[in-house]
């Protein structure tokens, strides 16, 4: 157990379960207000990835990450030389070849996603972008091996980025069997997506308000409580601070260290 993790037992049992290569519910949503302890959890479920698993780590947090960006990162995570049908679908909307792209400096790469999204023909940009999401998910049947995205700070996304993951990205996961999605926020994508709400599973994340679940992470940190009622003054404490663990897990470090 991480020193730092109270609880969450079942949401962490639902991550490894997400991992697994049987696993048909490819989609864990992980919703909490400020405080409740999602990094901490998602810190933990990071460390369960399985090693032979690709990882791609999103921070949604602002308005800075832009599609164009997302695909650029998902890319380079899993290797450019993957997505020839991605790479393709760029140039051509983009109205260069494919062999201009590829003479393209990487960070210019992100770029010419961004010109083939905004592009200069009839095509709308939902219509672009419907096409470069089917041609990056053409390209990922091709992954031999898992792919886990962990998107974290869903509410703070722009709103194209919500409608985009909550909509087509979260359809083609559902049809994905070497994709594991995992979105995390104080606010997820809508579950009752008829598209997608069948494979995925959602934890509501309250904090940790017992005691009970405090007390291995006071004796792993060593710690003292200073109290001929150890357990009754910490239940006080977890219910002076609403179960939030931060707050919780840095009264606890100030703690005097057990002799």
């Amino acid at each position: 157990m991480s020193e730092n993790i109270a609880n969450y037992q079942a949401e962490r049992l639902a991550f490894n379960e997400l991992v697994q290569p049987e696993c048909e519910r490819r989609i864990l949503l992980f919703e909490g207000k400020s405080g409740s302890g999602k990094s901490t959890l998602l810190t933990h479920c990071r460390t369960h990835i399985p090693k032979e698993s690709h990882h791609i780590p999103v921070d949604l947090r602002g308005t800075s990450l832009s599609l164009a960006g997302l695909f650029f990162k998902m890319m380079r995570q899993l290797k450019n030389e993957l997505f020839r049908a991605f790479s393709d679908k760029v140039a051509e909307l983009s109205g260069r070849s494919a062999v201009e792209l590829k003479n393209v400096a990487q960070w210019g790469n992100e770029n010419q996603i961004h010109v083939a999204l905004q592009g200069s023909t009839n095509l709308s940009r939902e219509e672009r972008l419907a096409a470069l999401t089917n041609a990056w998910f053409s390209d990922m049947q091709a992954v031999q091996r898992q792919c886990v995205v962990m998107m974290d700070t869903f509410e703070q996304a722009n709103d194209e980025m919500k409608e985009w993951v909550s909509g087509d990205f979260l359809t083609e996961v559902a049809n994905s069997e070497n994709l594991r999605v995992m979105v995390a926020g104080q606010c997820v994508p809508d579950v009752s997506r008829i598209e997608w709400g069948h494979c995925c599973e959602k934890w509501i994340l309250d904090g940790v308000r017992e005691a009970i679940h405090w007390m291995p992470v006071v004796e792993a940190l060593g710690k003292s409580i200073p109290s001929v009622e150890p357990f009754g003054f910490l239940q006080g404490i977890c219910s002076a601070f609403e179960g939030d663990p931060a707050k919780i897990i840095e009264f606890i470090k100030r703690l005097p260290r057990k002799s």
